[in-house]
């Protein structure tokens, strides 16, 4: 008995539209993620990486936190960092100097709905070298 109907198999080639807009869907909410927040990383990750390097700059200088917090803007305008200055606290005592860093980024991400980013981290420089 030979059917002339194809058998299932014969019949599901591919993925039915409605499995196709779901994919397409979902990879599109991937991206809105990473086009959100990517570059508030990003500007992050270049604010620590220049925090670190001022450490390491003034290991063998003299200045006061104010001056040290007021290099970190300069070295901020500098490289276009969007990070918010007026939460970075610097600090100076026998040991060396010290950086912290606490604040939080709002992003809107679709409609009524924010990503809120927290980022809380201290960097140090004691005896001469510069460490988190």
């Amino acid at each position: 008995m030979s059917s002339s109907r194809p058998s299932r198999i014969q019949r599901q080639l591919g993925a039915s539209a409605s499995g196709m807009l779901m994919l397409l869907i979902i990879l599109i909410l991937l991206l809105k993620v990473v086009v959100a927040l990517l570059p508030t990383y990003y500007d992050h990750y270049m604010a620590e990486k220049i925090a670190k390097q001022l450490l390491i700059d003034v290991q063998s200088q003299d200045i006061s936190a104010e001056k040290l917090c007021s290099s970190l803007g300069t070295r901020f305008d500098i490289n276009h960092v969007t990070a918010p200055l007026d939460h970075f606290q610097c600090s100076r005592d026998d040991s060396g100097y010290a950086i912290n860093e606490d604040y939080e980024v709002r992003k809107n991400f679709m409609g009524n709905l924010d990503v809120v980013m927290h980022f809380s981290h201290r960097l140090e420089n004691h005896a001469g070298a510069a460490s988190h």
